[in-house]
């Protein structure tokens, strides 16, 4: 460098060192013009300017560095400037864990049920067939198919690269050293375990010649079954073991951990047949397309095998039907797609709140630090390097609330599971992974820049000059900054609303199912359900043996009011079935329940007109059945149902009661019902005496229960469990309930989103409402001095803080009037769960915005109220 460089370097940096002295020696003054003591006023700008010369030097040598040791300067001084403000910080790596926690639980469910492969090989060829029906009047997906469908596919080639199955289990009695337990059985068909491409640990699967009606008893255990009942012995592969009241051989243990289109302890065989079940679409058939074959093309080719036993279902002409294929991952997630969709949805908008709600209060902090930017770009800084600094100190905030929000996601996850119970089992296969945590690093990075970007070019954006003399914030964009905040408000309060109005709706559905007259008073009902699928118990002689046996004893226990047994329950899914009035032709669908002498007592339905079910309904006596009002009003309208004769399971019965409705879930679709998880449908009551060998058969899907109304639970739960169990010593009791519990698991779907989403509304509307607080409070610091200036003048107190506030509610009723337009197509997502409410529900909507602005005025008023404590003349001397 030559003499002339090295003069003009010396005296550009004796310049630069004398520029900072004077903003230094400025700072101090401008402290103590405020009130500030001397002493104190130099300990502040000496932590803010540090000393002049090594601050210059760091400049400086930061210009010429590499990225990383940039990038650590960066981290070391955003990390102090963090500490400073303990409460911004605090608050918002809090804000972030919430959200991003919120966001890890659901994504973790969403992962495990939604987007992780199966666990098969190449499961992406397999798919669940059924049949697809298209008409002018839409499209229609058919769930099962029959046993003329399975035998149709099963003669051609497709017969090897497909399995028949049940899709759902069955309790069954296992009988293990003297004692009974219960037992998940799923009926397969051959070749069902090669087709999803596992193989038993032990043993073999079953043959064809195996899979038919009157086959030999077999069974192929779980792995957790044969550790829990047989201790993991090997020996028990070729044994015997007394299942369903008869001895069944072992011919295989499923690896550990397998689980197929259910959760199942044990396989039996299907059987499939074209008659009795196989009549009904109450299959399912798995299939394994080629390697690429595409599902569209398999099921053309599929098509003309199945569709003349398609068309035997006596379907209109207009109807165009095909074999269809859906992804055996679909079908498996479908209970479980939509809500996972809606919990998705009401946590991502909670987040994009939360990143709205940060970038306000970064742009109020950027205000406030606008001395301390202008300072480093008057020693040679430029914008990008202040832009990436506060990009980083947003980086140090997104990482701490990602990490924090792992552990809330960990604890979120788990409560979800919980919530799920029951309804939602499949939710307790999710976990906290790898791709989990890649999801909540990579969130975490994302909100970083959500949050950070604007408001860190916004600071970049000062006016050094006007910083440094004045010492204001006004010098930072003024106008662009505000307006650039009063977006980020309403875009908060919009989508509050969206949220609130959501959460509405869902509330009004649970109020609405709530206020249900069930029918019947369920206060003090315990029942038991105990599975008959038993050859000790396969005819209707020694049903009813069992049941007059246990019901004696229960009716003589003391503390037990009254006792009954019943197909079912109110609130279950029943037993759906057709019949004819004799000399028509149409048949008509009815929810049917066998019931025991006493039903209705227990139950305290009421008896509308005729008579109840007595102990003298016999077998060798007339055959009758009690209807409901609902089967009155639909299926005999025109004339008096008392006297009518109906053919039911290959019977003729005359009706000879009346009695009120109850709630039941819902099996066939309720002419004038409103859509929902319970309806008041037609109903008709068998006496359990009277009940034939179709109906026995039964048992397969649905057991009998047992019902009890004492004077405690404890009462009724021991007294079930007594009768039962000295009736039949190896019949194990299912699990006890109260009927509270039944009516809460009907709804429990409707429950569950309906606290979560109003959780996460009410998330969305404190974070609107700190953000438009935050935005109020910063306007009242900012503006101080024009308040001290008008206040002098003669304006009021009063007045100002009206003002003011009213701001804040202007910037609320443009949220909520954008939100209530967002709100339109958003609740679409909850209109499949709502009942009794419409989807764009005037009410709700008002309501919701309505609420939203009260706590927007009073987020608003509380800091302008700070006005009413400002002195003009302290204001003006300042």
């Amino acid at each position: 460098m030559t003499w002339s460089g090295l003069f003009r370097r010396a005296s550009r940096d004796r310049d630069r060192e004398e520029e900072l002295q004077a903003h230094l020696a400025m700072h101090v003054d401008d402290l103590c013009a405020r009130g500030v003591p001397e002493a104190e006023a130099r300990r502040q700008a000496r932590i803010l300017f540090g000393n002049p010369r090594t601050r210059r030097e760091e400049i400086d040598d930061m210009q010429g560095l590499p990225f990383f040791d940039t990038f650590v300067r960066d981290l070391r001084y955003g990390v102090r400037m963090l500490r400073r403000t303990p409460g911004f910080s605090i608050t918002a790596v809090a804000t972030l864990a919430l959200v991003i926690g919120a966001n890890t639980a659901v994504f973790s469910l969403a992962n495990a049920l939604l987007f992780k492969p199966l666990p098969f090989p190449d499961a992406d060829r397999l798919a669940i067939a059924r049949p697809e029906y298209q008409s002018p009047r839409g499209r229609r997906d058919g769930e099962a198919v029959d046993g003329a469908y399975w035998k149709a596919l099963a003669a051609t080639e497709w017969g090897a690269r497909s399995a028949v199955f049940t899709n759902w289990t069955t309790g069954v009695n296992l009988v293990v050293n003297g004692q009974a337990m219960f037992a998940d059985q799923q009926r397969v068909g051959a070749g069902f375990f090669r087709i999803l491409g596992v193989a038993p640990a032990i043993g073999r699967e079953f043959t064809p010649e195996e899979d038919v009606p009157g086959g030999p008893p077999l069974t192929i255990l779980s792995h957790s079954l044969w550790q829990r009942a047989f201790g993991g012995d090997p020996a028990i592969l070729g044994q015997t073991i007394l299942l369903r009241g008869e001895p069944w051989q072992v011919i295989g243990i499923m690896p550990e951990g397998f689980k197929g289109t259910a959760e199942a302890s044990l396989w039996t065989p299907l059987r499939p047949s074209t008659d009795g079940e196989g009549a009904g679409t109450n299959y399912a058939v798995v299939v394994r397309l080629p390697a690429g074959a595409t599902f569209e093309t398999a099921a053309q080719q599929m098509t003309p095998v199945v569709l003349p036993g398609l068309r035997e279902r006596g379907l209109a002409a207009d109807v165009t039907v095909t074999a269809g294929l859906m992804p055996l991952r679909d079908s498996l997630s479908a209970d479980n797609r939509e809500p996972l969709v809606m919990l998705g949805a009401a946590v991502g908008l909670v987040l994009i709140i939360a990143c709205v709600n940060l970038a306000t209060l970064l742009l109020a902090r950027g205000g406030t630090r606008s001395q301390e930017i202008a300072t480093r770009m008057a020693l040679g800084s430029g914008r990008r390097a202040v832009v990436r600094q506060l990009m980083t100190e947003s980086l140090v905030l997104a990482a701490a609330g990602g990490a924090m929000g792992v552990v809330v996601g960990w604890l979120g996850l788990q409560g979800l599971q919980a919530i799920g119970g029951d309804r939602f089992s499949d939710w307790s296969r999710a976990s906290i992974d790898g791709p989990v945590l890649l999801m909540c690093a990579g969130l975490a990075l994302v909100t970083s820049l959500v949050f950070g970007l604007v408001p860190a070019w916004q600071a970049s954006r000062v006016e050094v000059s006007a910083a440094l003399v004045e010492g204001s914030s006004r010098a930072v964009a003024a106008g662009a900054r505000h307006w650039t905040r009063r977006g980020l408000i309403v875009a908060q309060v919009s989508l509050g609303v969206v949220l609130l109005v959501s959460a509405g709706l869902l509330m009004r559905t649970f109020v609405n199912l709530q206020s249900l007259e069930p029918g019947f008073n369920p206060d003090r009902l315990t029942t038991a359900a105990v599975s008959l699928l038993d050859s000790r118990y396969a005819t209707p002689t020694e049903v009813n043996v069992l049941f007059e046996r246990t019901l004696e004893r229960l009716r003589s226990t003391p503390g037990v009011e009254a006792a009954a047994v019943s197909l079912g329950l109110p609130y279950e899914r029943v037993l759906n079935m057709g019949f004819v009035y004799p000399g028509e032709e149409s048949g008509r669908t009815a929810s049917v329940m066998y019931v025991s002498p006493g039903f209705f007592e227990t139950f305290q339905i009421p008896l509308v007109d005729g008579r109840e079910v007595r102990s003298s309904d016999t077998p060798g006596t007339r055959q009758v059945v009690v209807v409901n009002e609902a089967f009155r009003r639909l299926y005999s309208s025109d004339q008096s149902v008392m006297g009518r004769v109906i053919r039911l399971s290959g019977s003729e019965r005359e009706i000879v009661g009346v009695v009120g409705n109850v709630q039941m879930r819902p099996g066939f679709s309720v002419e004038g019902a409103i859509p929902g998880p319970v309806v008041a449908s037609p109903a008709v009551y068998i006496p359990a005496a009277q009940i034939n060998q179709g109906i026995v058969g039964t048992h397969v899907w649905f057991p009998p229960v047992w019902t009890v109304r004492a004077a405690s639970p404890a009462i009724a739960a021991q007294a079930i469990e007594s009768a039962i169990t000295s009736a039949d010593p190896l019949l194990p009791v299912g699990t006890v309930r109260q009927m509270a519990d039944v009516r809460a698991s009907a709804i429990a779907e409707h429950t569950m989103l309906m606290t979560l989403v109003s959780t996460l509304a009410l998330a969305a509307l404190l974070l609107a409402a700190i953000g438009l607080h935050g935005v109020i409070a910063h306007s009242v610091t900012e503006r101080t001095r024009e308040f001290g200036i008008r206040l002098a003048l003669g304006a009021t107190p009063a007045g100002t803080v009206r003002a003011v506030a009213l701001g804040g509610v202007k910037l609320a009723a443009i949220g909520a009037v954008l939100g209530g337009l967002l709100a339109i197509p958003a609740s679409t997502l909850v209109s499949s769960v709502l009942y009794d409410v419409a989807e764009r529900d005037p009410l709700t909507y008002i309501g919701a915005a309505g609420f939203l602005l009260v706590v927007a005025s009073a987020a608003s008023l509380l800091p302008a109220l700070r006005i009413l404590r400002l002195d003009p003349a302290t204001t003006l001397r300042r």
